[in-house]
Protein backbone atom coordinates (compact mmCIF):
# COMPACT_ATOMS: atom_id res chain seq x y z
CA UNK A 1 0.00 0.00 0.00
CA UNK A 2 1.39 3.41 -0.84
CA UNK A 3 1.24 6.50 0.80
CA UNK A 4 -1.78 7.93 -0.83
CA UNK A 5 -3.29 4.92 -0.42
CA UNK A 6 -3.21 5.00 3.47
CA UNK A 7 -3.97 8.74 4.17
CA UNK A 8 -7.40 8.07 2.20
CA UNK A 9 -7.79 4.91 4.04
CA UNK A 10 -7.31 6.74 7.30
CA UNK A 11 -9.23 9.85 6.68
CA UNK A 12 -12.27 7.49 5.52
CA UNK A 13 -11.78 5.53 9.02
CA UNK A 14 -11.39 8.32 10.53
CA UNK A 15 -14.68 9.50 10.53
CA UNK A 16 -16.32 6.27 11.95
CA UNK A 17 -13.94 6.65 15.57
CA UNK A 18 -13.89 10.15 15.91
CA UNK A 19 -12.65 9.36 19.40
CA UNK A 20 -9.43 8.19 18.11
CA UNK A 21 -8.63 11.20 15.97
CA UNK A 22 -10.22 13.78 18.67
CA UNK A 23 -7.53 16.55 18.02
CA UNK A 24 -4.84 17.16 15.95
CA UNK A 25 -1.86 15.82 17.86
CA UNK A 26 -3.42 12.31 18.53
CA UNK A 27 -4.62 12.37 14.87
CA UNK A 28 -0.89 12.90 14.10
CA UNK A 29 0.32 10.04 16.16
CA UNK A 30 -2.47 7.81 15.50
CA UNK A 31 -1.01 8.36 11.38
CA UNK A 32 2.43 7.86 12.19
CA UNK A 33 1.41 4.38 13.96
CA UNK A 34 0.10 3.26 10.82
CA UNK A 35 2.86 3.96 8.74
CA UNK A 36 5.18 1.32 7.79
CA UNK A 37 8.27 0.74 9.28
CA UNK A 38 10.74 1.95 6.69
CA UNK A 39 8.94 5.28 6.99
CA UNK A 40 7.92 5.09 10.64
CA UNK A 41 10.93 5.99 12.79
CA UNK A 42 12.21 8.77 10.34
CA UNK A 43 9.05 10.44 10.39
CA UNK A 44 9.20 10.28 13.96
CA UNK A 45 12.24 11.65 14.54
CA UNK A 46 10.86 14.62 12.63
CA UNK A 47 8.52 15.40 15.11
CA UNK A 48 5.49 16.64 12.78
CA UNK A 49 2.96 18.83 14.59
CA UNK A 50 0.38 18.32 12.25
CA UNK A 51 -1.25 15.29 10.28
CA UNK A 52 -0.54 17.23 7.04
CA UNK A 53 3.48 17.46 8.07
CA UNK A 54 3.59 13.97 8.67
CA UNK A 55 2.12 13.19 5.24
CA UNK A 56 4.24 15.38 3.79
CA UNK A 57 7.32 13.63 5.36
CA UNK A 58 6.51 10.21 4.63
CA UNK A 59 5.45 11.24 0.98
CA UNK A 60 8.93 12.89 0.52
CA UNK A 61 10.57 9.76 2.13
CA UNK A 62 8.74 7.20 -0.28
CA UNK A 63 9.49 9.05 -3.34
CA UNK A 64 13.16 9.14 -2.19
CA UNK A 65 13.13 5.64 -1.26
CA UNK A 66 11.51 4.99 -4.79
CA UNK A 67 14.14 7.10 -6.62
CA UNK A 68 17.24 5.22 -4.93
CA UNK A 69 16.20 1.74 -5.02
CA UNK A 70 19.14 -0.07 -2.53
CA UNK A 71 22.04 -1.60 -4.63
CA UNK A 72 21.00 -5.20 -3.33
CA UNK A 73 17.59 -5.07 -5.35
CA UNK A 74 19.61 -3.78 -8.71
CA UNK A 75 21.91 -7.05 -8.60
CA UNK A 76 19.17 -8.80 -8.82
CA UNK A 77 18.53 -8.24 -11.78
CA UNK A 78 17.66 -11.10 -13.94
CA UNK A 79 20.53 -12.45 -16.52
CA UNK A 80 20.22 -11.15 -19.93
CA UNK A 81 17.93 -8.49 -19.31
CA UNK A 82 19.35 -5.02 -20.27
CA UNK A 83 18.03 -2.11 -19.04
CA UNK A 84 16.84 0.38 -21.97
CA UNK A 85 18.55 3.61 -22.17
CA UNK A 86 15.62 5.15 -22.21
CA UNK A 87 14.20 4.40 -19.35
CA UNK A 88 17.32 5.20 -16.98
CA UNK A 89 16.88 8.11 -14.91
CA UNK A 90 17.29 11.52 -16.65
CA UNK A 91 17.96 13.38 -12.98
CA UNK A 92 20.88 11.50 -12.26
CA UNK A 93 23.78 13.53 -11.10
CA UNK A 94 26.64 13.52 -13.74
CA UNK A 95 30.26 13.77 -12.99
CA UNK A 96 32.80 15.33 -14.94
CA UNK A 97 35.74 13.36 -16.03
CA UNK A 98 37.95 16.43 -16.06
CA UNK A 99 37.14 17.26 -12.24
CA UNK A 100 38.07 13.51 -11.18
CA UNK A 101 41.72 14.44 -11.77
CA UNK A 102 41.27 17.88 -9.85
CA UNK A 103 39.82 15.83 -7.10
CA UNK A 104 42.62 12.85 -7.31
CA UNK A 105 45.53 15.87 -7.45
CA UNK A 106 43.66 17.48 -4.66
CA UNK A 107 43.93 14.87 -2.50
CA UNK A 108 47.60 14.34 -3.02
CA UNK A 109 48.37 17.86 -1.99
CA UNK A 110 46.03 17.03 0.99
CA UNK A 111 48.06 13.79 1.96
CA UNK A 112 51.61 15.28 0.87
CA UNK A 113 50.18 18.20 3.89
CA UNK A 114 49.34 15.76 6.53
CA UNK A 115 45.63 16.32 6.04
CA UNK A 116 43.03 14.08 4.94
CA UNK A 117 39.30 14.60 3.41
CA UNK A 118 37.42 13.73 6.58
CA UNK A 119 39.65 16.31 8.51
CA UNK A 120 38.36 18.93 6.72
CA UNK A 121 35.12 20.67 7.52
CA UNK A 122 32.14 20.11 5.97
CA UNK A 123 29.79 22.62 3.72
CA UNK A 124 26.10 23.00 5.06
CA UNK A 125 24.14 22.80 1.97
CA UNK A 126 21.87 26.48 1.58
CA UNK A 127 19.05 24.81 0.46
CA UNK A 128 18.21 27.95 -1.75
CA UNK A 129 16.04 25.72 -4.52
CA UNK A 130 12.38 25.96 -4.77
CA UNK A 131 11.23 22.54 -4.07
CA UNK A 132 8.51 20.92 -2.93
CA UNK A 133 5.40 17.57 -3.33
CA UNK A 134 2.71 18.12 -5.70
CA UNK A 135 0.20 15.99 -7.25
CA UNK A 136 0.75 15.00 -10.79
CA UNK A 137 -1.32 12.94 -12.47
CA UNK A 138 -3.43 11.93 -9.14
CA UNK A 139 0.35 10.81 -7.20
CA UNK A 140 2.58 12.76 -5.13
CA UNK A 141 5.72 14.11 -7.04
CA UNK A 142 8.42 15.31 -5.41
CA UNK A 143 9.01 18.92 -8.13
CA UNK A 144 12.10 20.94 -8.17
CA UNK A 145 11.28 24.20 -9.81
CA UNK A 146 14.26 25.52 -12.20
CA UNK A 147 14.34 28.92 -13.67
CA UNK A 148 18.20 28.16 -15.50
CA UNK A 149 16.94 24.68 -17.08
CA UNK A 150 15.59 25.23 -20.41
CA UNK A 151 13.41 22.12 -20.48
CA UNK A 152 11.36 19.97 -18.05
CA UNK A 153 12.59 16.41 -17.25
CA UNK A 154 10.89 13.74 -15.44
CA UNK A 155 12.23 10.60 -13.60
CA UNK A 156 11.93 7.44 -15.31
CA UNK A 157 10.99 6.27 -12.00
CA UNK A 158 8.11 7.87 -11.29
CA UNK A 159 7.19 7.79 -15.12
CA UNK A 160 7.04 4.17 -14.55
CA UNK A 161 4.96 4.35 -11.21
CA UNK A 162 2.39 7.09 -13.57
CA UNK A 163 2.39 4.53 -16.40
CA UNK A 164 3.69 6.77 -18.94
CA UNK A 165 4.86 6.08 -22.45
CA UNK A 166 8.17 6.44 -22.80
CA UNK A 167 10.02 7.17 -26.47
CA UNK A 168 13.57 7.82 -27.17
CA UNK A 169 15.28 11.17 -27.69
CA UNK A 170 16.34 11.99 -30.91
CA UNK A 171 19.60 14.28 -28.70
CA UNK A 172 21.39 13.01 -25.87
CA UNK A 173 20.60 15.60 -23.28
CA UNK A 174 23.33 15.31 -19.95
CA UNK A 175 21.27 16.75 -17.26
CA UNK A 176 22.41 17.80 -13.38
CA UNK A 177 20.31 18.53 -10.10
CA UNK A 178 21.63 20.77 -7.39
CA UNK A 179 23.39 19.23 -4.79
CA UNK A 180 23.15 16.06 -6.30
CA UNK A 181 19.48 15.33 -5.15
CA UNK A 182 16.76 13.43 -7.03
CA UNK A 183 13.85 14.54 -8.12
CA UNK A 184 10.73 13.34 -9.39
CA UNK A 185 10.44 16.10 -12.12
CA UNK A 186 12.25 19.45 -13.26
CA UNK A 187 9.88 22.11 -14.22
CA UNK A 188 11.99 24.39 -16.40
CA UNK A 189 11.57 27.79 -18.25
CA UNK A 190 9.60 26.06 -20.92
CA UNK A 191 6.82 24.89 -18.69
CA UNK A 192 7.35 28.27 -16.21
CA UNK A 193 7.13 30.69 -19.21
CA UNK A 194 4.27 29.06 -20.84
CA UNK A 195 1.69 29.26 -17.38
CA UNK A 196 2.92 32.54 -16.57
CA UNK A 197 5.05 31.94 -13.58
CA UNK A 198 8.07 33.59 -11.60
CA UNK A 199 10.12 32.61 -8.93
CA UNK A 200 10.82 34.62 -5.79
CA UNK A 201 13.94 32.96 -4.59
CA UNK A 202 14.50 34.71 -1.28
CA UNK A 203 10.73 34.05 -0.06
CA UNK A 204 11.00 30.51 -2.27
CA UNK A 205 7.31 31.09 -3.82
CA UNK A 206 6.68 30.35 -7.03
CA UNK A 207 4.35 33.20 -8.39
CA UNK A 208 1.76 32.94 -11.16
CA UNK A 209 -0.14 35.40 -13.34
CA UNK A 210 -2.74 33.59 -15.70
CA UNK A 211 -4.03 35.97 -18.14
CA UNK A 212 -7.80 34.77 -17.66
CA UNK A 213 -7.48 34.61 -13.74
CA UNK A 214 -6.79 35.44 -10.47
CA UNK A 215 -2.86 35.00 -9.47
CA UNK A 216 -2.02 32.59 -6.78
CA UNK A 217 1.48 31.44 -5.32
CA UNK A 218 2.86 27.81 -4.26
CA UNK A 219 5.10 28.12 -1.16
CA UNK A 220 8.16 25.43 -1.70
CA UNK A 221 9.39 23.57 0.80
CA UNK A 222 11.21 24.46 3.88
CA UNK A 223 14.99 22.39 4.45
CA UNK A 224 14.29 19.57 6.64
CA UNK A 225 17.70 18.77 8.24
CA UNK A 226 17.34 14.60 9.55
CA UNK A 227 18.49 13.86 12.50
CA UNK A 228 22.42 12.12 12.43
CA UNK A 229 21.84 8.38 13.49
CA UNK A 230 24.32 5.48 13.23
CA UNK A 231 23.18 2.13 13.48
CA UNK A 232 23.57 -1.04 16.15
CA UNK A 233 25.64 -3.15 13.68
CA UNK A 234 28.15 0.11 12.84
CA UNK A 235 27.74 1.48 16.65
CA UNK A 236 29.19 -2.23 18.01
CA UNK A 237 31.79 -2.67 15.46
CA UNK A 238 33.12 0.94 16.53
CA UNK A 239 32.92 0.19 20.32
CA UNK A 240 34.77 -3.17 19.52
CA UNK A 241 37.84 -0.82 18.06
CA UNK A 242 37.77 0.48 20.95
CA UNK A 243 36.02 3.98 19.85
CA UNK A 244 34.64 6.48 23.19
CA UNK A 245 30.87 5.99 23.73
CA UNK A 246 29.25 8.59 26.16
CA UNK A 247 25.79 7.51 27.40
CA UNK A 248 23.72 10.37 28.31
CA UNK A 249 20.42 10.52 29.92
CA UNK A 250 18.25 13.52 29.40
CA UNK A 251 15.17 14.63 31.75
CA UNK A 252 12.98 17.45 31.71
CA UNK A 253 12.50 18.61 35.19
CA UNK A 254 10.10 21.81 34.17
CA UNK A 255 6.63 21.62 35.44
CA UNK A 256 3.22 22.60 33.38
CA UNK A 257 1.87 25.52 34.10
CA UNK A 258 -1.15 24.62 36.12
CA UNK A 259 -3.78 27.06 36.40
CA UNK A 260 -7.58 27.80 37.42
CA UNK A 261 -8.30 29.30 34.17
CA UNK A 262 -7.34 25.83 31.84
CA UNK A 263 -10.54 24.43 33.32
CA UNK A 264 -13.32 24.44 30.90
CA UNK A 265 -15.79 24.81 33.66
CA UNK A 266 -14.01 27.70 35.29
CA UNK A 267 -13.89 29.27 31.52
CA UNK A 268 -17.19 28.49 30.91
CA UNK A 269 -18.54 30.13 34.40
CA UNK A 270 -15.87 33.12 35.36
CA UNK A 271 -18.11 34.70 37.74
CA UNK A 272 -18.57 32.14 39.65
CA UNK A 273 -14.76 31.50 39.73
CA UNK A 274 -12.97 34.94 40.10
CA UNK A 275 -9.59 35.15 40.91
CA UNK A 276 -10.28 36.96 44.09
CA UNK A 277 -12.50 36.80 46.85
CA UNK A 278 -15.07 39.64 46.52
CA UNK A 279 -16.23 39.40 50.62
CA UNK A 280 -18.16 36.95 52.81
CA UNK A 281 -21.27 35.26 50.65
CA UNK A 282 -24.48 37.31 50.91
CA UNK A 283 -26.47 36.11 53.90
CA UNK A 284 -28.77 32.74 53.36
CA UNK A 285 -32.25 32.93 53.60
CA UNK A 286 -32.78 30.10 55.65
CA UNK A 287 -30.30 29.03 58.58
CA UNK A 288 -29.28 25.52 57.21
CA UNK A 289 -28.27 23.26 60.77
CA UNK A 290 -27.85 20.05 61.25
CA UNK A 291 -29.50 18.82 64.53
CA UNK A 292 -27.63 16.23 66.61
CA UNK A 293 -29.22 13.62 69.48
CA UNK A 294 -27.97 15.59 72.84
CA UNK A 295 -25.12 13.79 74.81
CA UNK A 296 -23.37 12.92 71.41
CA UNK A 297 -19.30 14.12 71.68
CA UNK A 298 -17.36 15.11 69.01
CA UNK A 299 -15.33 12.77 67.10
CA UNK A 300 -11.68 13.55 68.93
CA UNK A 301 -9.52 11.70 65.78
CA UNK A 302 -9.02 13.31 62.23
CA UNK A 303 -11.02 11.23 59.56
CA UNK A 304 -8.41 11.88 57.76
CA UNK A 305 -4.17 11.84 57.96
CA UNK A 306 -3.00 14.99 56.12
CA UNK A 307 0.51 14.57 54.45
CA UNK A 308 3.27 17.47 56.25
CA UNK A 309 2.70 19.29 53.15
CA UNK A 310 -1.08 19.64 52.69
CA UNK A 311 -1.18 20.20 56.42
CA UNK A 312 1.77 23.45 55.88
CA UNK A 313 -0.70 24.82 52.74
CA UNK A 314 -3.81 24.02 54.80
CA UNK A 315 -2.40 26.67 57.49
CA UNK A 316 -0.64 28.90 55.27
CA UNK A 317 -4.70 29.18 53.21
CA UNK A 318 -5.92 29.34 56.29
CA UNK A 319 -3.59 32.40 57.72
CA UNK A 320 -4.62 34.30 54.41
CA UNK A 321 -8.61 33.49 55.28
CA UNK A 322 -7.94 34.82 58.18
CA UNK A 323 -6.34 38.04 57.15
CA UNK A 324 -8.41 38.53 55.16
CA UNK A 325 -11.42 38.15 57.17
CA UNK A 326 -13.21 35.65 55.29
CA UNK A 327 -13.72 32.94 57.64
CA UNK A 328 -15.84 33.00 60.64
CA UNK A 329 -15.85 31.93 64.24
CA UNK A 330 -17.41 28.47 64.71
CA UNK A 331 -18.64 27.44 68.23
CA UNK A 332 -19.85 24.04 67.13
CA UNK A 333 -17.43 21.38 68.14
CA UNK A 334 -18.15 20.08 64.91
CA UNK A 335 -17.50 22.62 62.39
CA UNK A 336 -14.98 21.97 60.07
CA UNK A 337 -13.13 25.67 58.78
CA UNK A 338 -11.87 23.50 54.86
CA UNK A 339 -11.81 19.76 54.06
CA UNK A 340 -8.88 19.11 51.56
CA UNK A 341 -9.47 16.81 48.80
CA UNK A 342 -6.85 15.29 46.41
CA UNK A 343 -6.40 16.29 43.16
CA UNK A 344 -5.05 14.38 40.09
CA UNK A 345 -2.06 15.63 39.68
Amino acid sequence: MTVEQYDAEFDMLSRFSPDVVKDEATRTETFIRGLRLDLQGTVRALRPTTHADALRLALNLSLHKMANPPKAAERETPPGQKRKAELQSTIAPQRNPRSRGLFQRHRQELAAAGRTLRELPEVERAGTVVTGTLPILRHYAFVLFDFGSSHSFISSVFVQHVCLEVEPLSSVLSVSTPSGKDFDVILGMDWLSANHASIDCSRKEVVFNPPSGPSFKFKGATTVSLPKAISAIKTSKLLSQGTWSILASIVDIREPEVSLSSEPVVREYPDIFPDELLGLPPPREIDFAIELEPGIASISRAPYRMAPAELKELKVQLQELLDKGFLRPSVSPWGAPVLFGKKKD
